[in-house]
């Protein structure tokens, strides 16, 4: 899976509900796995590196503005 937007995806963190799990975190992992997906599997490059674009933007985000910011932010649209 590889969502398009900061909204997709702080949308789709706070609908998984993992309890004491933050942002950044989630963040991370979703891109590690779509930087692994591409060294390993046979993808269309373009919406993957789109997607990894858009989490390094978002953890940016997080580590500059703190994560209740960025959910305020994208979330509960």
């Amino acid at each position: 899976m590889s969502l398009q937007s900061a909204e997709q995806y702080v949308d789709f963190f706070l609908g998984l509900d993992m309890g004491d799990v933050r942002l950044l975190d989630f963040v991370n992992n979703e891109r590690m796995a779509l930087k692994q997906r591409l060294r390993y599997k046979d993808v269309d490059r373009k919406p993957v590196d789109c997607a990894i674009g858009v989490l390094e933007r978002l953890a940016r985000e997080v580590r500059d503005d703190g994560e209740e910011a960025v959910i305020a932010r994208y979330g509960g649209r």
